[in-house]
């Protein structure tokens, strides 16, 4: 298998060396063994999950919300409090969007969203 340009496809020599040709409903078709190919989507998905979890810590230590050495963890551990208290700020903003968008809010609602607010202030 040749590298293709067009779609970034890499050559799969462990895929190609499990290769077979079959026919199916009078075609010749390429397969592999089914426990082959879990095991390379098993593989295929540690790697995605490790790749996510880089980049959200790159992403961390270049918003300054992690840090990178000794003298810079006390402004990474304010950071990431800082950090939480936008995010539980923004989930009341968007509760009240919610409310406010609401025709007929509940007085559950509507004193969920009053305690909170009290909590701000």
């Amino acid at each position: 298998m040749t590298t293709n340009k067009d779609t970034d496809i890499t050559p799969t020599p462990r895929t190609d060396e499990q290769i077979w040709t079959t026919e199916f409903h009078h075609k010749l078709c390429d397969v592999v063994d089914m426990d082959f190919a879990r095991q390379l989507e098993r593989e295929l998905t540690k790697k995605t999950n490790e790749v996510a979890r880089l980049r959200e810590e790159l992403d961390r230590l270049k918003r300054g919300c992690q840090g990178s050495c000794y003298a810079c963890e006390p402004v990474g551990e304010m950071n990431l409090k800082l950090e939480a208290e936008v995010a539980r700020l923004r989930e009341i903003v968007e509760q009240y969007r919610v409310w406010a968008t609401s025709e007929n809010p509940t007085q559950m609602e509507l004193d969920d969203l009053k305690q909170k607010y009290d909590e701000l202030n």
